[in-house]
């Protein structure tokens, strides 16, 4: 059974409920995460939300007869082998108060201004190039698919995804703390040229991320008294900017069916915005009816599989494996095969359809604790550090979707060790000349 076909099946009073059981699974997983995070505007808040309905579908199905037992119970324990490793890795966030002394005086700022000049620099020469040979994203029907044949071009809209958290991190901090207006003006002037490129490559996740790196940037320098603290996001707040981010991926969305021209479309944009809000956890509805996901063959070996993305780039291996969504809407497609742009592999199915009943669990467990890590480590690692900052966020922003498409968060980590290694090879052999020729002129004296 499709997606659709499952949403055409639907009466009111289904989708209603569907609506409720969103709702309740997203309020039972955010009390459960919420003193493990800095406020209610952080990625993993999203990642909630959409684990949510994944949540409310599987449970829709398991109550309409559509689901085995066997599965919703996989599900249940593959989600709280997660939660469980996550909650026992991630800190308090309640343990560390705002307005702490900055570290580092002015050496740090020193440091942070060459490290912003080198990832902007980066990100932005990337951004050029990928506009020249590419264009823009939007323009293509196939977005996802202009970089398959690109001979290796593809290595740019990878730097770009690994670079842009740090860039943004670095240039809020510059618009918050200058007092020069024609600076002021330049730092929100390339803010808006990275949003704006965002927009017009038409990722909808893009957009999202980018607000909520703004966000989370904010929410670090207010941690480390960077800025005065003036009050926690509240629950106003995230509503206001739930709607601005719908409203802004509706446009995108509108721009890529050509919806602006007639009403009737625009209505289409609404019912796919609706759709894709409340049945994010479509991949449940392909694999689950009828235990269609034990149909599904491994290709490669699991672990292969799960780091299909840094073995191909390191061209340790040559494999081509097929996305699990591709290959779900695949067995339910006879005219023509999907390569790309199926729905994301949630962690709970893609831990069963790596290691099955008994090993799903486990695996859960291992990216909840190495999420945990990640939001720990960087978080107190170098007390409050800007170039530490830039590399929580990045992190941060990259892994949140963990729980709801890890294999895309595996890519997204490979691209973070493809360029954020060499860039802090960089910036430390940029300090290491800095510091040598100031000792030798130390010596002329």
């Amino acid at each position: 059974m499709s997606a659709i076909e499952f949403m055409d099946s639907l009466s009111f009073a289904h989708v209603m409920a569907l609506a409720l059981l969103q709702a309740a699974a997203f309020f039972m997983l955010y009390g459960v995460a919420k003193n493990r995070q800095p406020g209610f505007l952080d990625p993993f808040t999203l990642t909630i939300f959409f684990s949510a309905s994944a949540w409310s579908t599987v449970l829709f199905l398991y109550f309409t007869d559509r689901c085995s037992a066997r599965l919703l119970m996989s599900f249940l324990l593959t989600n709280v082998a997660f939660f469980v490793a996550y909650l026992a890795a991630a800190p308090r966030y309640s343990r560390f108060g705002g307005g702490l002394p900055v570290v580092g005086g002015p050496q740090t700022t020193l440091k942070f201004k060459i490290f912003g000049l080198i990832v902007c620099s980066l990100y932005f020469s990337f951004m050029a190039y990928n506009l020249a040979v590419f264009g823009f994203g939007i323009q293509h029907e196939a977005r996802l698919e202009i970089y398959t044949n690109s001979q290796g071009l593809g290595i740019l809209k990878r730097g770009m995804d690994a670079l842009m958290p740090a860039a943004i991190f670095v240039l809020v901090r510059h618009a918050l703390r200058e007092h020069h207006f024609v600076k002021i003006c330049s730092y929100i002037l390339l803010l808006l040229l990275i949003f704006a490129n965002t927009v017009l490559d038409g990722s909808k996740s893009g957009i999202v991320q980018f607000a909520l790196v703004c966000v989370v940037s904010v929410a670090w320098f207010r941690r480390w008294g960077y800025l005065p603290r003036v009050g926690q996001f509240s629950f106003v707040k995230f509503v206001i900017f739930a709607v601005v981010a719908v409203l802004v991926a509706g446009a995108v969305l509108a721009i890529q069916m050509d919806a602006y021209k007639n009403f009737e479309s625009l209505r289409v944009v609404g019912s796919i915005l609706l759709f894709r809000l409340l049945v994010a956890g479509d991949i449940f509805i392909l694999a689950y009816p009828n235990e269609i996901i034990d149909k599904i063959a491994l290709a490669y070996h699991p672990l292969v599989i799960l780091f299909n993305d840094p073995i191909s780039v390191f061209r340790l291996m040559k494999i081509e494996v097929v996305p699990l969504g591709n290959q779900l809407y695949n067995y339910f497609l006879t005219d023509r095969l999907v390569e790309s742009g199926g729905p994301n592999s949630h962690l709970a199915i893609y831990s069963y359809y790596l290691f099955g009943d008994f090993g799903g669990p486990i695996f859960s467990g291992i990216f909840g604790l190495l999420y945990g890590a990640i939001r720990r480590g960087v978080w107190i690692a170098k007390g409050g550090r800007l170039v530490a900052g830039a590399v929580y966020v990045t992190l941060l922003s990259n892994a949140s979707a963990i729980l709801i498409d890890p294999s895309y968060s595996v890519i997204r980590l490979t691209n973070i060790l493809i360029f954020l290694i060499p860039v802090a090879l960089v910036f430390s052999f940029t300090l290491k000349v800095r510091h040598e020729d100031r000792g030798n002129s130390a010596k002329l004296v």
